[in-house]
């Protein structure tokens, strides 16, 4: 015997709440989540720890890069209590024989942080990571393309961390620095490396503010995570033949992140971009750079060069069906799996002057992703429509890259 609906109610659910009962909202929700990240750090800052391991991912054990070739490496760290610590890190490269590494004191409360640090290490001239740090290891010794770009900094600085301060992570810091170029040591197993950033060597004083929204629930359920800088450096050059006079340099750059549900998919949106002013074209480690799987997918890493330009990527993921895996008595790997088009625009203005093949302008792409195996594994393939060519990209999500 079957039961009919003998009941229609033509309202929302919630109408049917007393009207002394209000639901809860995404700010309640936000609220909440601040409130439990706050007491947990609390707790966290005041029991004293004993030594334990201070690594990003599982390449600060061991990596392989065109300057340093095989680098071993690790650190360590300690909480006192009362919110202060300590931290040391090194690394050793094998081709380059050259140790680095840094240490820092901290006190963090609940709010507030400061941060006093000295270190001798490699910085990246890009804003943008194109690839895992494991994933550029095996790319970089096996095939010869590695997508880092360093050079060398001595730095001590001073910092102040302000904690969900309107929402948002805030950032000051200021540094005495001595900044000089690489040179390439290791050799990949086939291929050859490009040439390393031309940074030119200087010293001078550097301040940067810096603003994060940490990825949260935004408007119409859009997931957003944002990131901005300014960065203001009194630089002198090493050779005053390059560079005669002082040079007060002037970045500005800002990222953004947001995805949110659509139809049967998922729009993924991307934008990177920033400006430089004050360089007179000589500090290359200070310009934007675009060219990788991210910043401009079909066009060699780091060919795009500039001092002002910004990149812009819109993709659609939906999911389609996919052989099963079986993973013994784990279960299996779902029969689905997540394919997602995508259109991309890099903009590049006061371009590279050595650079005739890649002059101010706009440098679109397009390509067709995959994600498989719990969405874990990505292959990419894009064209550069400008000057650009094919590309082809494996990497794991980019929600792993802080492990690896």
């Amino acid at each position: 015997k079957s039961v009919s609906d003998t009941f229609h109610f033509g309202g929302r659910i919630l109408d049917s709440l007393p009207p002394d009962v209000r639901a809860v909202t995404d700010d309640d929700i936000k609220k909440v989540q601040q409130e439990a990240r706050t007491l947990v750090r609390a707790q966290a800052l005041r029991k004293p720890q004993a030594l334990s391991l201070a690594i990003s991912g599982l390449s600060e054990f061991v990596r392989f890069d065109r300057v340093e070739g095989f680098a071993i490496g690790g650190g360590v760290l300690s909480r006192f209590g009362g919110g202060f610590g300590a931290q040391l890190r090194a690394r050793y490269g094998i081709d380059d024989r050259q140790a680095k590494g840094s240490a820092g004191l901290d006190w963090q409360s609940p709010l507030w942080g400061l941060r006093l640090s000295a270190q001798r290490d490699f910085r990246d001239a890009g804003d943008i990571e194109e690839r895992s740090r494991l994933i550029n290891s095996v790319a970089a010794q096996e095939f010869g393309s590695d997508a880092t770009d360093p050079y060398l900094t001595q730095v001590g600085g001073i910092g102040l961390d302000a904690h969900d301060f309107l929402g948002l992570h805030w950032r000051l810091d200021a540094s005495v620095e001595r900044q000089r170029p690489l040179s390439i040591h290791a050799t990949p197993a086939t291929g050859h490396f490009d040439p390393l950033v031309a940074a030119l060597p200087l010293r001078g004083l550097r301040g940067a503010v810096g603003v994060e929204r940490p990825t949260s629930l935004s408007w119409f359920g859009t997931e957003v995570r944002a990131t901005a800088e300014l960065r203001l450096t009194h630089a002198r050059a090493d050779d005053r033949q390059l560079a005669p006079d002082d040079m007060n340099v002037l970045r500005e750059s800002a990222s953004l992140w947001a995805e949110r549900p659509v139809a049967t998919g998922r729009l993924a949106l991307f934008a990177s971009g920033g400006t430089v002013s004050g360089t007179k074209g000589l500090i290359a480690q200070e310009w934007i750079y675009f060219g990788g799987p991210l910043s401009a997918p079909g066009y060699p890493y780091h060919s795009l060069a500039a001092t002002s330009g910004a990149t812009v990527r819109a993709e659609w993921r939906v999911p389609v069906p996919a052989p099963s895996l079986s993973l013994g008595r784990f279960g299996q790997v779902p029969a689905q799996a997540t394919l997602a088009p995508f259109v991309q625009a890099a903009f590049i203005d006061r371009a590279n002057p050595l650079d005739a093949s890649h002059p101010s302008g706009g440098y679109p792409s397009v390509g067709l992703a995959t994600q498989f195996f719990f969405e874990i594994l990505r292959l990419q393939l894009a064209r550069g429509l400008r000057h650009g060519g094919w590309s082809f990209n494996v990497d794991v999500s980019r929600d792993f890259w802080g492990i690896l």
